[in-house]
């Protein structure tokens, strides 16, 4: 909706995301997570389930600027925002993106067309010692169920090669 927009506003206590729709707005507090300028923002939204109730990306950062920023998922249920919980727990679901310069690691997630599924990326390098000449990845699925939690449906093996697969970030994914 192209009248529909969000924003956060921070408070002592913590930090909330409001969205706007006209006249309608839906607070959301997030307890976890410092505002960092340009790190703290809802990303974009994809109708996951092809249920016409697009899932919000929502990214928070709290360690540095330039870290791997934290992705939870979000839906609006009923004028209220639902965080996306790991199935048969309490938990949120959450994954990374971004790369971390001190530990080598990078994070991305690769949305699949037409299915309710995100496969996340895990690379790392081969070696401890510079120059790295071979990464280390794995992929791991995981399902968006009709209950709107998200399960992990498998992990891949460990992959190894002289380049990561896929780019740190948003790979494939189309945001409305």
């Amino acid at each position: 909706n192209e009248e529909a927009f969000t924003y956060y506003e921070t408070y002592d206590e913590g930090m909330y995301l409001r969205v706007i729709n006209g006249s309608n707005k839906i607070d959301y507090f997030l307890a976890s997570g410092a505002y960092v300028p340009d790190g703290n923002a809802v990303i974009g939204a994809i109708d996951l389930q092809s249920d016409e109730k697009p899932e919000l990306f929502v990214s928070t950062q709290g360690g540095s600027p330039g870290s791997p920023l934290s992705i939870s998922l979000f839906q609006i249920e009923d004028c209220e925002l639902v965080e996306i919980k790991r199935s048969g727990t309490e938990s949120v679901f959450s994954f990374s993106i971004g790369y971390a310069a001190a530990a080598g690691r990078g994070y991305g997630v690769d949305c699949v067309s037409d299915a309710p599924v995100l496969r996340v990326l895990r690379s790392y390098p081969g070696s401890s010692t510079p120059p790295v000449a071979t990464w280390l990845w794995t992929r791991t699925t995981h399902e968006l169920l009709s209950d709107n939690t998200m399960q992990e449906v498998s992990i891949s093996d460990e992959f190894s090669g002289t380049e990561v697969p896929w780019s740190e970030g948003f790979n494939s994914c189309d945001f409305e």
